[in-house]
Parts: C-alpha cells; sequence; structure tokens
C-alpha cells in the first residue's frame, strides 16, 4: 500500500477516539495489551506479515521494525539506519521462501537476513515508490510513480522497469498467481499482467475521481479496491467493470486483506469492516486505538493489528462465514 494517502491526510490521523462494538462482532477470545515499553504514541505502523513460525512483524515511520513472536511476551523493538537518517518503512512482503522485504519511502529495499538484520538495496530511480510485492514466482514488484512498475529478479539487486507514461501514482499491487497480477493508482488506474509482468495492459479504468489506497483480488476474477473517500469497489470478471459495494464507513481504506477466509477493510478513523452478505459492515474488534489503522495479517486463530501507536494481536475463533480464498 502507498504512502500518497496518509501524506494527504496527516492533519486528521492524530484524533483520539475508541472503536464501538456495531453490526457483525467477531468471536473474540481476547485481546492481548499492546506492550507499553514496546509500542510508543508516537510510532506510525504502516504494515505487518507473519512468518511461517508466527512470528509478527510490524514496520513503520523512523525506520521502526516490531518483532512479536508467539512464543514470547515481548515485543523486539528495533530502528534501522541511523540517527540522521532513519527510512520511513511504508510496506512490507514476504517471499515463497520466505526472505522478507520492506520498502521505504527513501527509495530503499531494506532486505532482511536470516539472522534478523536488515541491509538495504537502494533502487536507481527518480520516481517516488509506493508498494512492494512479492510475486509466487519470487520476484519483487514496486509501485511507483509515473505509471511506473519495477520488476527484480536478484534480490532487489537489479531492477526492470516498466510504465505506461502517465502522470499518475501507481499505489498497490497485487499478485494472485504466478501470472496473473494488478496494479492501481490515481485517475482511476488499472493495469493487469496475465504473463508474469513481462507486459501490462490498462484495462477499463475506475470512476477517474477515485483514488485508490489499497486492492486485494481473491482470485483472477474477484477483487475490491479501497478508495480515499471511504468507497469500496469490486470487480467480478477481473477489473474488465466495477460495482459499488455498500460500505458503513466514510474513512479512507488502507488495507483490504483476506484472514482465514474472510475478508476485511480496515482504514482512518478506526475503521474495521468485515465482508459479509455482500457488504461492509462495521466489525466490534474489542480494541481501543488512537489515530487510524493501516497494518493487518492474521490466520485462523489470530489477528495482527497496527496503526497510530498501536501494533496488538487478537485472538479470535474462526466465523462459519468463510470465503474462498485465492490460489497462489
Amino acid at each position: 500500500m502507498g504512502f500518497i494517502g496518509f501524506k494527504r491526510f496527516t492533519g486528521v490521523m492524530f484524533l483520539l477516539f475508541v472503536l464501538i462494538a456495531c453490526e457483525a462482532p467477531l468471536e473474540m477470545q481476547g485481546v492481548e495489551q499492546s506492550l507499553k515499553d514496546s509500542v510508543r504514541r508516537t510510532d506510525v505502523i504502516q504494515d505487518v506479515i507473519l512468518l511461517p513460525d508466527g512470528t509478527a512483524i510490524f514496520v513503520g515511520s523512523d525506520g521502526l521494525v516490531l518483532e512479536y513472536s508467539t512464543d514470547s511476551q515481548n515485543i523486539l523493538r528495533s530502528q534501522l539506519g541511523s540517527f540522521s537518517a532513519f527510512p520511513s518503512l511504508i510496506d512490507i512482503t514476504i517471499c515463497p521462501d520466505n526472505s522478507v522485504y520492506a520498502l521505504s519511502l527513501d527509495g530503499d529495499v531494506w532486505e532482511r537476513e536470516a539472522q534478523g538484520n536488515w541491509l538495504p538495496n537502494p533502487v536507481d530511480t527518480e520516481e517516488t515508490l509506493q508498494a512492494i510485492e512479492c510475486a509466487p514466482d519470487g520476484k519483487l514488484w514496486l509501485a511507483a510513480s509515473f505509471s511506473t512498475l519495477f520488476k527484480s529478479e536478484g534480490r532487489g539487486e537489479d531492477w526492470q522497469s516498466f510504465s505506461t507514461y502517465e502522470d499518475a501514482f501507481l499505489t498497490e499491487l497485487d499478485f494472485v498467481n504466478k501470472n496473473t497480477g494488478f496494479a492501481v493508482g490515481e485517475f482511476g488506474t488499472l493495469m493487469k499482467t496475465n504473463n508474469a509482468g513481462e507486459s501490462w495492459d490498462n484495462l477499463a479504468s475506475t470512476p477517474y475521481d477515485f483514488y485508490p489506497l489499497s486492492s486485494f483480488f481473491l482470485n483472477e476474477q474477484t477483487g475490491w479496491v479501497g478508495g480515499l473517500s471511504g468507497d469500496i469497489l469490486k470487480t467480478t470478471d477481473g477489473g474488465q467493470s466495477w460495482s459499488s459495494e455498500t460500505v458503513n464507513s466514510e474513512a479512507p481504506i488502507y488495507r483490504i486483506q483476506e484472514i482465514a477466509g474472510e475478508v476485511y477493510a480496515i482504514g482512518n478513523s478506526g475503521t474495521f469492516l468485515r465482508y459479509t452478505d455482500e457488504a461492509w459492515v462495521n466489525a466490534d474488534i474489542g480494541v481501543s486505538t488512537f489515530g487510524y489503522l493501516r497494518a493487518i495479517a492474521g490466520h485462523e486463530n489470530a489477528i495482527y493489528l497496527g496503526g497510530q501507536a498501536l501494533a496488538t494481536k487478537i485472538s479470535m475463533t474462526p466465523s462459519s462465514n468463510q470465503t474462498t480464498k485465492k490460489s497462489k
């Protein structure tokens, strides 16, 4: 997910609020308290991924990295870079070989070594990088300004660029299998590949005034795009056409994610939505938070959530309302 939506809404992101139990409560077993010694009120969490051993890795501004293992009650806190040049980490991805990469707004791709150390690889471009995605074939992809995509087959050390030369920010990338991927961006931009990124085609765009901040494709045909004004659009024909979804929110949508067969959307003003019965409804997550929600990952037993001054684990019981998972 790109960072541009965050920058445009800095003025409203630091409002204090409390989430209220609403229409579609999750079956919670209990919320594990964020550890005050590790998560600070100034932290801005941008994304989270899960390792195969269950460790959650959160990344955020000022080079922040939080690692929360399932067998520990502590969050390991570290900062990348130096005091004079902390990178602003805006996105993180995990590859099929379990290698982990984080993207900084400064133009670096940070690789996490097996020992837990991080090494930066600068990307030689003047474009503003917005999102990182590791495709099922192990190749790294970046979304950037000027409708530009970058691909690396060498663990972030070499990059090949693709561009439609339109003056638009690409804000999100999503590969549903080794061949099919989507990229979305401002001015309704929608690009698709059917050949593992060898070429990208412009599809029927979303509305011109729809500014996408997030996307998630369940499979080659079905997907959602969340926007700056709180709208969520859905396609059932691989992006050829889009319909507006019923959304009980007007807040910007920063992430859409499937967890254990359920599809969730999170965003500004504590927005936490679950897709059920062809509509997006508010869900009670049992957490009082400060600011906004931007990071989400999980499995059948837990959801990991991050945002303004928040990095936490929510234990849960899976709902019977299951959604077919996308095939890798």
